[in-house]
Formats: C-alpha cells, sequence, structure tokens
C-alpha cells in the first residue's frame, strides 16, 4: 500500500477533510476536531487543561482508552 501525503492544506483545507473523506477525494485524513466546535464535545474534553494530559501520545491513548470504554465517545465518532 501507497500513501501519498498531501500536507499543509494542498488537497483540502483542514474544514474540508471530513467531507472529502466522506465522498471519496482523499481516503485517509488528519482531522482537529477544534476545526468543528460543538461537534465533538467528548472528544475535544482531553484538551481541556489540568488533566494531566501533556503530550500528544499521552493525549492519543487516553482517547483510546476513553473510546472503548465509552458508547457515547463511539456514537460521537461513528461515520
Amino acid at each position: 500500500m501507497n500513501i501519498v501525503l498531501y500536507p499543509g492544506g494542498s488537497l483540502v483545507g483542514g474544514t474540508e477533510v471530513l467531507d472529502a473523506v466522506k465522498t471519496g477525494v482523499a481516503d485517509i485524513g488528519w482531522v482537529y476536531t477544534s476545526f468543528f466546535p460543538g461537534q465533538y464535545p467528548i472528544t475535544d474534553a482531553i484538551s481541556l487543561p489540568l488533566l494531566g494530559v501533556k503530550t500528544s501520545p499521552h493525549g492519543t491513548k487516553v482517547l483510546w482508552d476513553l473510546y472503548d470504554y465509552s458508547e457515547a465517545l463511539r456514537k460521537e465518532l461513528a461515520g
């Protein structure tokens, strides 16, 4: 499998990534949920201050653990 990277919004802008994947313009995309205010409140919760999440790898682990535990998060990220 080959993955071609399109950095810096050269294929689509940051707020267009979800639609690009849904419509087949891109096969995968990297989404910053904070670009979509109010749409991903549970996901965005891990970025709140004073939670102790200090690094991206730690935040990723917390989010995956929460995904395994929380049906609400799985619903939020469905589709």
